[in-house]
């Protein structure tokens, strides 16, 4: 395989360094939520309603979920970081394309293909974790890191986007993302990709089998990712569309997710040790209803930074349980079991978006909000004693000799 230009055989023989890996989920998590608060600008600019202009995040969603079908055998197959770096390319090219699409058409479809290209990154770069760090509380730990770079991404990319939108179009922020994500594909090229498992050392397991062997994690997963991922892009459009905010102002208190999320990883830890996934799980889901409570009741900007704020409390603290047990259920085959995860979780976000978009349209941003608040309560109570079941671990299937 050739070097990029100006890459030396040396830095080509070193292992993958973690910040790599970070800032790739990093700028793929910003590119992912970027439209969010951008949703009035792109339906003032194409001529359509605001849950019509929230089209372009159900379709990324969309497009990131069916792209887990193949990454995840994929990616067990040739290697997790040959499948980043390749896909973190493209999807930094299809990025810049954004800003040149011509019509909302254009920009649905390019968006399509941006989220096909994006769905390896993340959860490859999470069943690479997984293959790398030892240890269910370590690895708790390093997934908490992770998705606050994931979170951080997705908020800041929010910031920027608005600022942008402000200062200049919301096509600028597609710009500064393909940019971006180019060097660091070309960075990511320069280091070694560690080859994949043996076929006799991982087995062959399909995504029925992994589904059965944790029912619950998965059924969970895709309800909290409908519930909290389909409504709060709307968030931002509410602050617009009520009370006249500018889009800097939004970007800005959207980044109070960022400064939420980070606060919560570093407890986690210490919550780890004296709790167990239900408990974790259930309080995350009664944070984030608060914070759709506050919502509803159509605030100003103060309340809703606070309402922010919470949600990257609640969101970190739940999301991230569900994610380290992920890493657990299928160990030989971890990147399938983690695409499998990422799947549906992105099926339940896309069709959320669909829900929560027809109800804004329906009957406002207030009853939507508060409809998303009993739904992660009715979780909160639900879930516990869902994910407290037994699970079953998925082992290598046995493999003939010769």
């Amino acid at each position: 395989m050739s070097l990029p230009l100006g890459i030396s055989p040396r830095l080509a023989s070193r292992p993958l360094p973690t910040a790599l890996l970070l800032s790739g989920g990093f700028i793929v998590a910003a590119d992912a939520r970027v439209a969010a608060p951008l949703l009035p600008a792109i339906a003032d600019d194409f001529h359509v309603s605001i849950g019509a202009a929230g089209l372009t995040v159900a379709f990324y969603a969309l497009a990131y979920a069916l792209g887990q079908v193949f990454y995840g055998p994929l990616g067990d197959r040739v290697g997790k970081v040959q499948v980043i770096r390749v896909m973190l390319m493209i999807f930094a090219l299809a990025s810049m394309l954004c800003a040149a699409a011509p019509s909302y058409p254009a920009l649905l479809g390019l968006r399509l293909a941006t989220g096909i290209a994006a769905a390896a990154v993340i959860p490859m770069s999470l069943a690479y974790l997984g293959d790398t760090v030892a240890g269910y509380a370590a690895r708790q730990k390093a997934i908490g890191i992770f998705l606050s770079a994931i979170v951080s991404g997705q908020v800041l990319g929010q910031a920027i986007g608005g600022i942008l939108a402000g200062v200049f179009s919301w096509r600028a922020i597609f710009v500064l993302i393909g940019v971006v994500g180019l060097g660091l594909a070309a960075a990511i090229w320069a280091f070694a990709a560690p080859p994949a498992r043996r076929q006799a050392e991982r087995g062959q397991r399909s995504f029925r089998e992994i589904f059965a062997a944790d029912r619950p994690l998965f059924l969970v997963a895709t309800a909290e990712t409908f519930v909290f991922l389909g409504t709060f892009p709307f968030a931002a459009s509410s602050l617009v569309e009520e009370h006249g905010a500018s889009y800097p102002l939004v970007g800005a208190l959207s980044a109070l997710f960022a400064v939420g999320s980070v606060g919560a990883s570093r407890l986690l830890p210490k919550v780890a040790r004296n709790t167990g996934d239900a408990v974790r799980f259930s309080c995350g889901a009664t944070v984030m209803a608060a914070g759709f409570g506050l919502l509803a009741l159509t605030p100003g900007a103060v309340l809703f930074g606070l309402a922010v704020l919470v949600f990257g409390v609640g969101f970190t603290l739940a999301h991230s349980t569900l994610q380290a047990r992920t890493t657990e259920v299928s160990p030989a085959t971890r990147g399938t079991a983690v695409s499998l995860f990422a799947g549906l979780a992105n099926v339940g976000a896309a069709l959320g978006t669909f829900a929560a978009g027809a109800l804004i349209d329906g009957f406002g941003f207030g009853p939507t909000f508060a409809a998303a608040t009993v739904a992660l309560l009715l979780l909160a109570t639900v879930a516990p004693n869902a994910l407290r079941g037994r699970r079953r671990i998925v082992r290598p299937a046995a493999v003939p000799d010769g």
